[in-house]
């Protein structure tokens, strides 16, 4: 499922959805046996060490949901 970038957070490296269809993507991709990783942070100021973190929370599932 491609992400709807129709709405878009003020970066345009990522994009925010309602919390209503994040969750119905976040079934949808459970339903499909993906696993799911949820990490959370404030990344102001985003740095090496913020993106090593996301990689590595990433390498551990199939989807990384981020909350911000």
């Amino acid at each position: 499922m491609k992400p709807d970038f129709r709405t878009v957070s003020p970066s345009p490296l990522y994009a925010t959805f309602p919390v209503k269809e994040m969750l119905v993507r976040i079934r949808v991709q459970k339903h499909a046996g993906k696993h799911i990783v949820l990490t959370t942070g404030v990344f102001d100021l985003f740095h090496e060490e913020h993106n090593n973190y996301l990689h590595k929370a990433k390498q551990t599932g199939d989807v990384l949901v981020v909350a911000i």
